[in-house]
């Protein structure tokens, strides 16, 4: 006898080609850089991630935040950390000789002028959330933390370079 196709089932379906359109309309926007199908592939992407994430809220237990210092400390450096770059980053740009080398954050200010640090929010805070998740501190936690930092004194070895 078949088994019926359930919700969740149905639902990872959608999730998964939702992704998949994402994907491919971005790389369409990599190359032709078309405003209309950027919107249309970040809202395939949200509708995908939204889907996935009450898929995955309905199977996985509850989660249980951390209380592990050093991992609590890790989160919070990386906080002051993507505010720190977002300045920095406004800072560089606004200098004369500033331009923005990372191909995606460059097409998120191409599109989203002012909002262009959204996108790199959203992200940040998915990975923190994950750090929450963490009962001990892991190198996943610490390679942020890092990268992180690398990020900002390259801003700021910039803004040193320029003479601002």
């Amino acid at each position: 006898m078949k088994k019926p196709l359930v919700w969740g089932s149905l639902g990872t379906i959608v999730a998964a080609k939702l992704a998949l359109k994402a994907t491919i309309v971005g790389a369409i926007v990599s190359v032709w850089g078309t405003r209309g199908l950027f919107w249309y592939g970040v809202g395939c992407a949200v509708l995908a991630a939204i889907i996935g994430v009450v898929l995955l809220v309905r199977r996985l237990p509850p989660l249980r935040l951390t209380r592990s210092p050093l991992v609590l400390a890790s989160v919070a450096a990386i906080v002051v950390l993507q505010i720190t770059d977002c300045i920095t980053t406004n800072a560089v740009l606004a200098s004369p000789d500033g331009i923005e080398t990372n191909p995606l954050m460059a097409l998120c200010m191409a599109c989203l002028g002012a909002w262009w640090w959204f996108p790199k929010a959203v992200i940040a805070a998915v990975f923190i959330g994950y750090c929450l998740t963490c009962e001990k501190f892991r190198f996943i936690v610490g390679f942020g933390v890092v990268f992180c930092a690398f990020v900002v004194g390259n801003n700021i070895l910039q803004l040193i370079l320029s003479g601002h």
